[in-house]
């Protein structure tokens, strides 16, 4: 049986990176402060504790939004609390 090991610091860099592009590809941005762009990665990276489908549902829930009411759907998501 293969074992694959997984270092949650290389996750939580792939985790960024995919967050930061997810913002640049589908989010309507263009012209917002950086301020808003950091938020957003920031929520997203917090709320999303290293899942990948978490993030993609957060980047998702966001997209085709006004950057006004951008933080609104990025705030109000909720993961189900830590098995762990």
């Amino acid at each position: 049986m293969a074992i694959i090991r997984i270092e949650s610091r290389k996750n939580k860099a792939d985790l960024s990176r995919f967050i930061e592009e997810g913002i640049a590809r589908r989010l309507r941005l263009e012209g917002a402060f950086n301020v808003l762009k950091d938020y957003i990665q920031d929520t997203i990276e917090i709320k999303a504790q290293v899942m990948f489908i978490c993030a993609n549902l957060m980047l998702e829930s966001s997209k085709n939004r006004q950057p006004k009411t951008i933080c609104e759907p990025v705030s109000a998501l909720r993961l189900p609390a830590s098995t762990t």
